[in-house]
């Protein structure tokens, strides 16, 4: 394990961005002659939770050319006038604690030379920058760039540790403590801790919270001079070209010279099926819960084992409340868990139906339907046993009962159906009926509790759930249940033999 942490260290430095959140009242922002640290707002609001979402910086674009005239190169080339030493462009994060940082990365986007570009064919359109990385609403952060002037041995470790770091995964903000030693070292290489000097141009922007970090959509670094060009950019937002194709199509002379990146975001980093894998940063973090829940004796232990392990995920706080609920399933399956023949993990807090079907749209295979209808009609079932709606029915569900000769019918919510049919709680497979153009039924065998002469008693039934389509979506519109003489597959006995104490109602 040491040695795997110790491979993934060095491709976290090099493929970070510093973000730091800094309070106003105790951040020191830098400025200098050569550049400006910008950002440019994001026109369509992210959607949802804006802190339940991962977010990185990647790489769009340079609009920096190599003519002598160009605001950028011709600062960077008046300044670093040693054509022996080597310049380091290198983009930087950091989250503060006032002003001490917690955790911090690095990325060199390159080493070169006076007469080089300032931005090479190693790094290419949609790279990563900075590492996808979930925000806490309390975070600061802080964008600091910086171009140092170093000798050509401190450039070539450099160019060691990059391609070292190159041919490593990248690894999100579960090593938090890796990237930040990391960074240090290449901090330590390019001399950025002492702060800024006459060969150090050192820049920052500070972004106040995650809220402020969702509506941006980009980070520039603009040529000095050239902040005129960049207002009239940002005040007409339809111009900036958002692509290499639309800057090449675009006439460039009108744009600050400048490097943009791209604030990307999203609700998921990791499939439902690998999140627990053998190479997983996730496992090692919650391996005693994953332990917890496979020896627990029943569903009601191993549902509770799982909030527990999504209460340790949620106080590391690296995950968003999906990728969250993907460890979860699948700690679950591991476990031998069917959620569709319980609701223990509704009934405790551990899993939600709808995230449940979100995992399986993504490819998540678990339990033993193979279509939502199926599962819609589970979950229905599932939920009828426990007392409880199931949020999968139509507003009005249609019902009969034929019991002892007896005629029960009538319509309502489910809560009124409850009230009229009770079903217990061991019932059978659920078995496809019928299906028809937009409707479907799906049969199963339980017991339900009634009367005779006064006397409690109990039924064999068998129950069909019907489900039609309401603007394209299943829902359970009706209920039809008889008396039985069917048995269960797995042991032959039918499902009043739960309840022995109890004489059966009538012999079907």
């Amino acid at each position: 394990m040491a040695m795997s942490r110790q491979l993934r260290l060095p491709a976290i430095i090099l493929a970070t961005v510093f973000f730091v959140f800094s309070d106003p009242a105790t951040a020191q922002e830098h400025h200098n002659d050569i550049f400006s640290v910008l950002t440019i707002e994001r026109q369509n609001e992210i959607q949802g939770v804006v802190d339940d979402h991962y977010y990185w910086l990647e790489y769009v674009y340079s609009n920096v050319s190599q003519e002598a005239d160009d605001s950028f190169l011709g600062k960077v080339r008046s300044v670093f006038v040693d054509n022996d030493k080597k310049i380091v462009f290198q983009i930087q994060q950091e989250i503060l604690a006032g002003d001490k940082p917690l955790v911090k990365a690095s990325k060199i986007l390159s080493v070169f030379d006076r007469n080089e570009e300032l931005i090479g064919s190693d790094i290419r359109y949609r790279d990563t920058i900075i590492s996808g990385r979930r925000f806490q609403n309390s975070d600061r952060i802080r964008i600091r760039a910086s171009l140092s002037e170093v000798t050509t041995e401190r450039a070539a470790t450099l160019k060691l540790v990059i391609d070292e770091l190159n041919a490593v995964p990248l690894v999100t903000s579960f090593t938090q403590g890796y990237l930040t030693v990391a960074s240090t070292i290449i901090d330590a290489i390019t001399g950025v801790t002492a702060g800024p000097s006459e060969k150090r141009k050192i820049g920052t922007y500070t972004i106040h919270g995650v809220g402020e970090l969702a509506k941006t959509e980009f980070v520039a670094i603009v040529a000095k001079g050239d902040e005129s060009k960049y207002r009239a950019l940002i005040s007409n937002p339809g111009s900036i070209p958002k692509t290499p194709n639309e800057l090449n199509a675009a006439d460039r002379s009108r744009l600050p010279s400048m490097v943009l990146m791209r604030v990307q975001f999203k609700k998921s980093l990791y499939s439902p099926t690998q999140i627990l894998s053998a190479n997983s940063p996730v496992r090692p973090l919650i391996e005693n819960e994953i332990k917890a829940i496979a020896q627990g004796q029943n569903n009601y232990e191993k549902a509770k084992e799982c909030v527990q392990l999504r209460s340790a995920l949620r106080y590391l706080g690296p995950l968003t409340s999906t990728d969250e609920g993907y460890a979860a399933m699948a700690a679950l399956k591991d476990a031998g868990y069917d959620p569709e023949r319980t609701v223990q993990h509704e009934n405790v807090g551990c899993l939600t139906y709808q995230e449940i079907e979100d995992a399986r749209a993504a490819g998540f295979e678990w339990g033993n339907c193979n279509s939502v209808s199926c599962r819609v009609a589970k979950q229905y079932i599932n939920n009828w046993v426990f007392g409880r709606d199931s949020g999968v029915s139509a507003d009005v569900i249609n019902w009969e009962a034929v019991l002892g000769g007896d005629v029960i019918d009538g319509s309502g919510n489910e809560s009124q159906l409850r009230q009229a049919l009770k079903l217990r709680r061991r019932y059978g497979d659920i078995e496809h009926h019928k299906t028809y153009r937009n409707a479907v039924s799906y049969n199963v065998i339980g017991a339900m509790f009634g009367k005779k002469e006064n006397v409690n008693c109990v039924y064999d039934v068998e129950v069909s759930v019907g489900l039609r389509k309401f603007a394209d979506v299943w829902r359970v519109d009706s209920v039809i249940v008889s008396e039985t003489g069917r048995v269960f597959k797995e042991d032959g006995l039918p499902p009043s033999s739960n309840y022995n104490n109890l004489p059966k109602c009538s012999e079907p």
